[in-house]
């Protein structure tokens, strides 16, 4: 027979971290002297930057304009966000 304690624990093994809900994280960016704050709710850090840096760029690229050298900072900023 199972105890209750290893079938609680077999439960969370099987959920894993997303059973805990999402965690918020907060990510800062600084682009042409704007400064940005991106607070994401997400199961982990990985998707929380996905996510964030997706909304960095939408925001800053609408402001900048089209130039090679600037798209390729832009994508470094949005990827490497400040803490």
């Amino acid at each position: 027979m199972l105890t209750s304690k290893f079938k609680v624990l077999v439960v969370f093994a099987l959920l894993g971290p997303s059973a805990f809900g999402a965690q918020k994280f907060d990510f800062k960016y600084s682009f042409e002297g704007e400064k940005l704050s991106i607070s994401q709710e997400a199961p982990d850090y990985y998707a929380a930057l996905t996510k964030a840096a997706k909304s960095c760029f939408s925001h800053f690229k609408s402001k900048a304009k089209a130039n090679q050298q600037k798209g390729i900072d832009l994508i470094d900023i949005c990827a490497n966000p400040r803490s």
